[in-house]
C-alpha cells in the first residue's frame, strides 16, 4: 500500500490494533474522547523514507495522518530522513574551501549549488536551488541521490525542518528528540551494546579504531534522526 496517498486503516489489522481517523487540523481530540477512539500502536518507525511523502502538500498531510491515526497517547514516532541543514549549506556553497573555483561561481550565480557528492553519495537536485537555500513551498523539491551499493539515482525530496516540526504540531506530534548521525556517533559510540553493534556493522574495529573513511563519514553525515510523541 502507497502509505502517503492512501488510509492505512483500511488495512485489517491496522483497523484490529486501532486507529483513529478524528486527528489533524479541523480535528477535535474530543471527538476521539467521546466516542472511545485513538490510536493502538506504541510505535511507528520510518527509516530512509519519510522524506518521499514532500513530493507534494496531499501526500505529507495523509502521511502525518496515518501516523498520528495509529499511535495511542504517548507513542513514539522515530525515522531518519537526510537533514535539510546539510543540504542548506551545502547548496550555499558553506562547506567549499575558500578561493575554490565552485565558492567563486557562487558569488556571482543567482543560484546555489546544484550537485555535489564524492564516490560514496551525490546529489543532484532537478533545478538549481534557490542560493538563500530557503525551500518554500516546503515540498516539491525534488533531487536525485545515489549511494553506493543501496541507492541508484532515486528522486527523493528536501524535508524543510522547521517546516516539517510545524506540520507535525497540527497533528498532534511533538518534538522530543532530532540529531544529525554524526552527533549520533559522537555521543554513544562508548555505550557498551552499541560498540558491539558497531563492530558487527564495520564502523568501527576489533582495535578500538574507526574504522570508515573520511567519504564513508562525509556521506553518513547527510542523515539526521528524529522522534516525537503523540500528545
Amino acid at each position: 500500500m502507497d502509505c502517503w496517498t492512501r488510509w492505512v486503516g483500511e488495512i485489517p489489522i491496522v483497523s484490529k490494533v486501532g486507529i483513529d481517523q478524528h486527528v489533524g487540523p479541523g480535528q477535535s481530540t474530543r471527538a476521539s474522547a467521546r466516542w472511545g477512539l485513538g490510536g493502538g500502536f506504541d510505535v511507528v518507525s520510518m527509516m530512509f523514507c519519510m522524506h518521499y511523502a514532500f513530493e507534494s502538500e496531499n501526500k505529507c498531510r495523509n502521511m502525518l495522518r496515518n501516523v498520528s491515526g495509529a499511535l495511542r497517547k504517548g507513542g513514539r514516532f522515530i525515522g531518519t530522513i537526510p537533514a535539510s541543514d546539510v543540504i542548506s549549506s551545502r547548496v550555499q556553497g558553506k562547506d567549499l574551501p575558500d578561493g575554490s573555483p565552485e565558492k567563486e561561481a557562487l558569488k556571482i550565480s543567482s543560484t546555489g549549488l546544484q550537485e555535489w557528492g564524492n564516490s560514496i553519495y551525490r546529489v543532484r537536485f532537478a533545478e538549481a536551488p534557490p542560493k538563500t537555500a530557503v525551500f518554500r513551498p516546503p515540498w516539491g523539491w525534488r533531487y536525485s541521490f545515489f549511494l553506493e551499493e543501496a541507492v541508484e539515482e532515486v528522486p527523493e525530496y528536501v524535508v524543510p525542518w522547521e517546516a516539517f516540526r510545524g506540520i507535525a504540531e497540527d497533528y498532534g506530534l511533538e518534538l522530543i528528540y532530532k540529531k544529525p548521525f554524526h552527533d549520533i556517533w559522537k555521543e554513544e559510540k562508548d555505550d557498551r551494546d552499541l560498540k558491539v553493534l558497531s563492530e558487527r556493522m564495520g564502523v568501527m574495529g576489533r582495535d578500538g579504531r574507526f574504522a570508515l573513511g573520511e567519504e564513508e563519514w562525509e556521506a553518513c553525515g547527510f542523515y539526521l534522526g528524529f522522534a516525537f510523541k503523540k500528545i
